[in-house]
């Protein structure tokens, strides 16, 4: 008498899985049917070892944004985009420019976005971009600093999404209007 033979594939996440897993088969779930022995149903467990591929990981740099700026006037903010992750990276993704009242990376007021194409070694030179940057009449004043985010529509599959995102050092000074 054969043995059946069952294969299963499954599909893991492209990030958060890495480490020892362990498999067991189990057959007659439901107890359907009669067996002289109803302890062997269940395979012993087997480990498998789950490792993540290499990856490329965006990440900001050197934002730098002017002393200052007036409401319906735009402004210049420069930063770099650089791969700090393992392989090469080829795409096409979103950058955004916030801009932000409380110093934090969060619920900022995105001003702009930009697309990127193209490629960046992985541990090379970082791309320069730019945005232009108009606050409304009736918008943010105050000591503004400038949030940039990679990537920020989730495209690329990165080594770490923790790391999209950085603030200006400095700020640029907006009168209230």
């Amino acid at each position: 008498l054969a043995t059946p033979q069952v294969r299963r594939e499954y599909l893991l996440p492209a990030t958060g899985t890495e480490g020892t897993f362990y498999l067991y088969a189990r057959t007659d779930t439901t107890g359907q049917v009669a067996e002289s022995n109803e302890g062997n149903n269940v395979s012993p467990l087997a480990a498998i070892a789950v490792t993540q591929p290499p990856r490329a990981d965006l990440v900001v740099e050197d934002i730098v944004v002017p002393a200052t700026a007036t409401p319906g006037v735009p402004f210049t903010v420069s930063w770099k985009t650089r791969n700090a992750g393992a392989v090469d990276l080829t795409g096409t993704w979103v950058e955004t420019v916030a801009l932000s009242i409380d110093d934090t990376i969060g619920s900022d007021v995105v001003h702009t976005s930009v697309n990127f194409a193209g490629t960046l070694t992985a541990g090379g030179p970082a791309a320069e971009r730019s945005a232009q940057v108009t606050i409304p009449l009736d918008g943010l004043a105050g000591a503004l600093r400038a949030v940039v985010t990679t990537d920020a529509g989730g495209a690329i599959t990165e080594a770490s999404e923790l790391n999209n995102a950085a603030i200006s050092a400095g700020s640029v000074a907006v009168p209230l209007q």
